[in-house]
């Protein structure tokens, strides 16, 4: 942890880690309650819904090394974060017909996980880059939450 501490992008990046995934624990419940319960989704609707985050996530992967030679590495971790945010925006927005509300779902669940992996991957990159090899092991588990 010291490690982590005393260096400042590794301690930015450990706080948006804890941030992020501190709040999605409290909001993935919810989701699927909101999903089912308010939006009237069928468990099979949600299941795709959910599933187009699975398509989302490969697309992620394959563009996340050309995002960073392209924008550089501070850019792709600023834009992505803001296009998650972006992302998550149109849950709320999600009303209406059952068509509509699962269009919103599903737009919001594969730009949201295409953009986690875009800067998940980068991150693990820049981790591995700034960190000397012996302090890997120790750097690395808690900045994965």
């Amino acid at each position: 942890m010291h490690s982590i501490w005393t260096n400042h992008a590794l301690r930015a990046l450990a706080g948006r880690n804890v941030t992020m995934f501190l709040s999605f624990g409290f909001f993935s419940p919810l989701y699927l309650l909101y999903a089912l319960r308010d939006l009237h989704l069928s468990p099979l609707l949600l299941g795709v819904v959910v599933a187009t985050g699975g398509v989302g996530n490969m697309c992620g992967a394959l563009l996340a090394e050309r995002a960073s030679l392209r924008f550089g590495m501070r850019r792709t971790f600023v834009v992505s974060s803001l296009a998650l945010s972006a992302a998550i925006i149109l849950i709320p927005l999600a009303s209406g017909p059952v068509w509509r509300g699962a269009a919103f779902l599903m737009i919001s669940q594969f730009a949201g996980d295409l953009t986690m992996v875009v800067f998940m991957t980068n991150e693990l990159s820049f981790r591995q880059k700034i960190t000397p090899d012996e302090l890997l092991g120790r750097v690395t588990p808690p900045c994965r939450f």
